[in-house]
């Protein structure tokens, strides 16, 4: 509903004529977003205590679990101060990649079943890019920021909610680390194509 809204483009006299429509189309920021949330949001919370429960006990993966799962907005209260102060100092486009890389690396640890080196940062980094895409997408928009962010949102939705239903879907047919290194080179290569297309 809001990014239905009327907007204006930035030094514009009149609201602008063009009206989006309700699933606008992903610019490449928005694909980097929606691949992160299908990964962090869901593949990764809806399988964490599978992949747990083969390292570990059933009953310490489930333990494990439930503070992972806490510690994701715990971790976007800590990160995000912090990636905020950094971006104002450096721009926003070195945090963005540095913690695009870590998530990225992270899903490839996990998928090679190092889950312990890899599940940590996996909670500080999302939390971090949750942080960094409004400001993301004021730096890569070139013409306002307002249908922009709505869109970036609408799409962050939409990988947020497609990652636990892929997940729930595919668990019968791949492993969790398997789907995990499958995320983690789509990523890349989306993070590698916003990067250049930006410069």
């Amino acid at each position: 509903m809001a990014f239905m809204l009327p907007a204006r483009l930035q030094g514009a006299a009149k609201p602008s004529a063009i009206r989006p429509t309700m699933l606008p189309k992903p610019d490449r920021l928005d694909m980097l977003i929606v691949w992160i949330g299908v990964g962090a949001d869901g593949i990764f919370v809806m399988t964490m205590t599978i992949m747990l429960a083969r390292q570990a006990s059933l009953e310490v993966a489930m333990i494990s679990g439930g503070p992972l799962l806490a510690g994701r907005h715990f971790a976007g209260i800590v990160a995000a101060p912090l990636v905020s102060m950094i971006a104002d100092r450096v721009g926003v486009r070195i945090p963005l990649v540095a913690m695009s890389a870590l998530l990225i690396a992270r899903f490839l640890m996990i998928g090679l079943r190092w889950f312990a080196f890899g599940a940590g940062a996996i909670i500080v980094s999302h939390g971090a890019l949750a942080a960094l895409c409004p400001a993301a997408v004021a730096h890569f928009s070139t013409l306002g920021v307002m249908q922009p962010s709505a869109r970036n949102q609408v799409w962050r939705d939409v990988g947020a909610a497609v990652g636990p239903i892929g997940a729930g879907f595919l668990i019968g047919i791949v492993t969790p680390e398997v789907m995990l290194l499958v995320l983690a080179a789509i990523c890349a290569v989306t993070s590698l194509l916003l990067m250049t297309s930006s410069m």
